[in-house]
């Protein structure tokens, strides 16, 4: 699922690119028809009075058409088009394909941490045990140790057979 995901990345990666150098393409082309404007009346401005001279009509001599209407429309069809790829794009648009690329890392990351659950308490468990017998050794000691409780109940041990102890 994530690969896929990520494959559907790479694709509105790569629509994205290909979209942004059409609106640039259309964004030249459209600069490029205002200065074929600006410099067909400068010739016309120009040219008038020789025109005139010859007693010539200009648009027998000179016609030039501009239709910047496909233009226009192929630029506003790829724009809505890069919206709708940044959209998909976009990890804060829910339902994007980095939302939902969130979403599946964040819920791996839960199971993970589920399925690390028992091992953690073991280990937190082992932990716990190991002080506790540390404690209890401290605590208890060995039948060498004359401070600690277990060499005192070693002596009084040793008092329950008085007798024996006497005859010697």
């Amino acid at each position: 699922m994530l690969a896929a995901l990520n494959r559907k990345v790479q694709e509105a990666d790569d629509t994205d690119r290909a979209t942004t150098a059409r609106i640039a393409a259309a964004d030249n082309l459209l600069t490029r028809l205002e200065n074929l404007e600006m410099q067909s009346r400068s010739f016309f401005e120009h040219s008038a009075a020789d025109i005139e001279l010859l007693k010539l009509d200009m648009s027998q001599v000179v016609s030039l058409t501009v239709n910047r209407q496909p233009l226009l429309m192929k630029r506003q069809a790829d724009v809505v088009g890069q919206n709708e790829v940044r959209n998909e794009l976009d990890p804060a648009v829910e339902g994007s394909f980095d939302w939902k690329t969130n979403l599946l890392n964040q819920n791996a990351a839960d199971i993970r941490a589920q399925l690390d659950e028992p091992t953690r308490k073991y280990h937190e468990d082992q932990s716990y045990l190991t002080g506790w017998q540390e404690r209890v050794s401290h605590i208890v000691g060995s039948a060498q140790e004359s401070e600690l409780i277990s060499s005192i109940q070693a002596q009084l041990g040793g008092l329950d057979d008085p007798p024996r102890l006497i005859a010697i």
